[in-house]
């Protein structure tokens, strides 16, 4: 067997890479289906006609049709590296941001809602879950 040259090997990184972004090209496949398949549902809820359903699922292009220019103009004046530096830094500044509103705003509202203000633990939460499933 003959090894491959150095040029020809791909490091482990880059197929780190490309299936994290396979895995997000399925995500998105996954909402623009999701959205089809709940369309009649939407439709009879909202009392949508088929002119604004077509809106709708129109809204998935709006973004890349609205940003297309910018962002390359962008990516042209500082280069593909400095601008996927700032979008992950700005990217990890918002999940830390909505890690703290979820700890700050979520989690004592769903301690009161599941009956923790009663006492602590699974008791407290069976009877929030049964006030719940009551008002219902």
């Amino acid at each position: 067997m003959t090894a491959m040259p150095a040029a020809l090997h791909v490091p482990r990184v880059r197929w780190s890479i490309g299936v994290l972004l396979g895995a997000g090209v399925l995500i998105n496949y996954f909402d623009r289906i999701n959205l089809s398949v709940g369309a009649p549902q939407l439709q009879q809820e909202f009392g949508l006609t088929d002119g604004e359903l077509g809106w709708l699922f129109s809204g998935f292009f709006w973004s890349y049709a609205l940003l297309q220019i910018p962002t390359g103009m962008i990516l042209d004046r500082f280069g593909v590296t400095s601008v996927y530096r700032v979008s992950a830094f700005l990217l990890v500044v918002r999940l830390r941001r909505d890690r703290v509103r979820q700890r700050v705003y979520r989690y004592p509202r769903g301690t009161l809602s599941a009956g923790g203000d009663r006492g602590a633990g699974i008791p407290g939460e069976r009877q929030g879950y049964r006030l719940l499933v009551s008002a219902r």
